[in-house]
């Protein structure tokens, strides 16, 4: 369990998935985590066990500057999901990013790896972000989504769910 952790100014916040030697990991719980990751605020991969991620706050707690907001809004994802079983996403909140999540497909290639299955999201806010929901990863499936709110860049309509993935199950 990781709980009350303040990113500020992170490249990349939180890496959810095995040490570099081959591997997997699961039951894990995150939650009431803060702060203004710039790319990716936390990134989920092989993860073979239901995992948590509750209580999630992106804000611009670090630099309001309007450079490092432009740059996040144009790049940056709150929760990239690759490979992880029967996740539970609740309670994400995410100002200024490109995508709040994204479900992709892992970059490895051993049987631990793929696509997210069976993720659940619930209770999710995306203020000014182009992007809610991505599903980029081929053959995700089975993804929930309850009480999800997407307002786009400059308050204007964003985009809920937009799925580039083929075989994808929502």
């Amino acid at each position: 369990t990781v709980d009350e952790v303040m990113l500020l100014n992170p490249y990349r916040g939180i890496y959810v998935g095995p040490a570099p030697v081959p591997g997997a990991v699961g039951q894990i719980v995150l939650s009431n985590q803060r702060g203004q990751p710039l790319l990716t605020g936390i990134e989920v991969d092989q993860n073979l066990d239901v995992l948590h991620i509750e209580k999630v706050h992106f804000w611009p707690f670090w630099s309001q500057d309007q450079h490092v907001i432009s740059w996040t809004e144009n790049h940056g994802t709150g929760l990239l999901s690759r490979r992880s079983d029967n996740p539970q996403y609740v309670q994400l909140f995410f100002f200024g990013y490109a995508t709040g999540v994204e479900f992709g497909k892992s970059t490895c290639t051993a049987n631990t790896c793929g696509v997210t299955s069976k993720p659940k999201v619930a209770e999710m806010d995306c203020d000014f972000c182009a992007l809610g929901v991505h599903v980029t990863g081929q053959g995700t499936r089975g993804v929930l989504l309850s009480q999800l709110s997407v307002q786009g860049p400059g308050g204007g309509v964003g985009v809920g769910v937009f799925v580039e993935a083929s075989d994808a199950s929502l």
